[in-house]
């Protein structure tokens, strides 16, 4: 029964279940306190009842027992009229029973002792009482509880009654527990009501808190959903408790991420396409020129040749340049390890064919550096490469490293026109140009210092640009992890 409601409230909604929960907490703190105002009421009352008998036996075992006749009679009779003046046996009186070894025994309820019958009583009611004198005989001293047909439970206190060192014979009083069953009963009748009413102001209070507490959520839900049809500009409005406002602030915060996201993938999709096509455009022109020509010389098919190979290799350059972009956005794959600062330049340049320029390269410090010897000597040839497309023929580029409090600082300098202010961030983006005259054959992908500022940074570098010494453009990395050589 109970894995079915849970399994049902599972299915429902958070508004529901915490209605539940309230409501299921309400009653759960009803039937405790119940369970002790209802104990605690009848033990409260037993032990009254118990002071009251263990007090009126000590009075009347002092009114019998302190009589100057010593005789069992006279202490009967003596008793008899003490009992008399009593109120008699009821729902709010006391059974008094005297009774004096070989003496007639004094009580306020014969007929409870079989001493007598009361007026207009039947037989057969006399019959089912016969057992009752027995059970108050025969009860043992101290406490006891029995069971009479017109009382119900009686509380019982026997004592023993002793003239001067001698027991002579016992008293026994007795009080019916009605009262306790009276104040249990008022007790369970008002917790009924009382809960009742509790249980359904609390259900009311649940419905409203938990519709008060979801509001949030349920909102959230649906601009969730707006995002998910498309609408990645909707945000959320950091509002209520200090865990909504903080669950709206990491949605938008997500909803920010996903919306550059996605303009960035749009932006790559749209800048490939454009840098693609130009290459297949000139592909596509030569063959249909040769397509066209009946008798096409072998200088001719060189040439066309030749053009052909050109563009394919820039599309593989492109391609594989995308690729590495691609693996940045996963988080790049690179293999850090102490490297050679001397070893490291040196061979990051002699790959490189550099003709109609002059390619310098300065003093380097003596030590190692933590990083990707690949990655690190992709980000200076590209840099290179870079400077290379922005010097004229016969103009000089510099690659210099040195050291700075615990990092190793790489640059690398030409003497071209430079980089305006305003692009010298905007020009580690992907496909961004700061010269817009330069057209995508000459002016390359404009994928390389997207590349390098990706890999830096992977790294946990940083990289900048900044104005050259004397003329010309410096663009420096810098990388943690340099150890200097121990001199």
């Amino acid at each position: 029964m109970l894995e079915r409601v849970a399994e049902t409230l599972r299915g429902t909604g958070i508004r529901t279940r915490l209605a539940a929960a309230i409501a299921l907490i309400v009653v759960a703190a009803l039937v405790a306190t119940f369970l002790a105002v209802y104990q605690g009421t009848g033990s409260n009352l037993r032990a009254q009842i118990d002071r009251d008998l263990g007090e009126d036996a000590s009075t009347l075992i002092q009114r019998v027992a302190g009589a100057p006749e010593r005789s069992r009679a006279a202490l009967s009779f003596r008793a008899q009229r003490y009992i008399n003046s009593q109120p008699s046996f009821g729902p709010s009186s006391e059974l008094l029973v005297v009774e004096a070894n070989g003496a007639r025994q004094a009580t306020n309820e014969p007929e409870l002792l079989g001493i007598g019958h009361e007026p207009g009583e039947s037989a057969s009611e006399r019959g089912s009482e016969a057992g009752e004198p027995q059970q108050i005989r025969s009860a043992p001293d101290g406490y006891s509880t029995i069971e009479l047909q017109d009382a119900g439970q009686v509380r019982l206190l026997k004592r023993p009654l002793t003239v001067g060192n001698r027991q002579i014979g016992s008293v026994t009083v007795g009080q019916p527990l009605d009262s306790i069953h009276a104040a249990q009963s008022g007790v369970s009748r008002t917790f009924v009501l009382a809960g009742s009413l509790t249980l359904i102001a609390a259900l009311a209070a649940g419905v409203i808190v938990a519709g008060r507490i979801t509001k949030p959520l349920r909102r959230m839900a649906g601009i969730a959903g707006a995002v998910d049809a498309g609408e990645l500009s909707t945000r959320m409005t950091p509002a209520g408790s200090a865990e909504v406002r903080h669950l709206a602030e990491s949605f938008n915060h997500m909803f920010d991420r996903l919306e550059d996201a996605f303009a960035r993938q749009r932006a790559f999709v749209s800048d490939a396409s454009h840098e693609l096509r130009t290459p297949l455009t000139a592909i596509r022109g030569q063959i249909e020129v040769l397509a066209r020509a009946r008798r096409a010389s072998p200088a001719e098919i060189a040439a066309t040749a030749e053009i052909v190979a050109r563009e394919v290799e820039r599309m593989e350059r492109l391609v594989e340049d995308m690729l590495v972009l691609a693996q940045t956005d996963e988080g790049l794959a690179h293999d850090p390890r102490p490297l050679d600062v001397g070893r490291l330049l040196p061979a990051a340049l002699a790959g490189l064919r550099v003709t109609d320029r002059k390619l310098g390269l300065g003093p380097l410090p003596e030590g190692t550096v933590i990083a990707d010897g690949d990655r690190i000597t992709q980000v200076i040839r590209n840099l290179v490469r870079n400077a290379i497309e922005h010097t004229a023929p016969g103009g000089s580029i510099r690659v210099a490293a040195a050291a700075a409090e615990g990092s190793l600082r790489i640059s690398v300098e030409d003497d071209g026109p430079g980089i305006p202010q305003g692009h010298r961030e905007r020009i580690f983006a992907r496909f961004y140009r700061a010269d817009s005259s330069r057209d995508r054959r000459s002016g390359g992908s404009g994928l390389g210092l997207a590349i390098a500022r990706a890999i830096i940074e992977a790294h946990g570098g940083r990289i900048w640009v900044e104005d050259a010494t004397g003329r010309g453009a410096r663009v420096t990395f810098e990388l943690p992890g340099f150890r200097s050589a121990p001199s």
